[in-house]
């Protein structure tokens, strides 16, 4: 029997604050990398202004659903390389004089066990794209990237990612885009 999806209506994003902390033991999630993040880094790294970490709370409990933290970034082009199926240094545009591509990074992304396949991180990364577009109005960036695992792939090419250029094949994570202006 499939899973209950969250209504919009049953949960909140809240931008990471400390007194979210006491919720934090509440949150696993499978991957031990990502509770330690949410638990020990987070607040850390929006005190020093690195990053910004929002929650997907249920109201009715308070409850930690799935947490996005957001960065500026850039990922680095190789003009061997393809990007859009064009190798780099075939572009007809200045991109090609770029070494880095500048970017709004998904960098972490993560949903309690008990409530995955319920629709949570697919409403943080909505929220996600929203985010985007709106700095993007403020400070040109083309791209809002995430740097997914083999696995997460197909998850992300759902919500309107596609590979950013052809990866190696030892590569352990791929660089996927949201194009902000198509």
């Amino acid at each position: 029997m499939p899973k209950a999806r969250f209504e919009e209506s049953e949960v909140e994003i809240e931008k990471l604050r400390p007194e979210h902390a006491p919720l934090f033991d509440r949150f696993i999630s499978d991957s031990v990398d990502e509770n330690s993040f949410l638990r020990d880094d987070a607040l850390a790294g929006q005190m020093f202004r690195l990053s910004d970490t929002y929650l997907l709370v249920e109201k009715k409990t308070r409850r930690i659903v799935s947490y996005i933290s957001l960065y500026i970034g850039s990922f680095k082009l190789s003009r061997k390389r393809t990007f859009h199926k064009v190798k780099i240094k075939d572009k007809p545009y200045s991109v090609k004089r770029l070494r880095h591509m500048p970017c709004l990074i998904i960098g972490r992304l993560a949903t309690n066990k008990e409530d995955e396949g319920k629709g949570a991180a697919t409403l943080l990364i909505a929220s996600a794209i929203k985010q985007a577009h709106r700095i993007n109005e403020l400070i040109s960036f083309p791209f809002l990237v995430v740097h997914a695992y083999k696995e997460k792939i197909p998850f992300y090419e759902k919500k309107g990612f596609k590979i950013a250029f052809t990866p190696s094949r030892k590569a352990r994570v791929h660089t996927m885009y949201v194009h902000l202006f198509e």
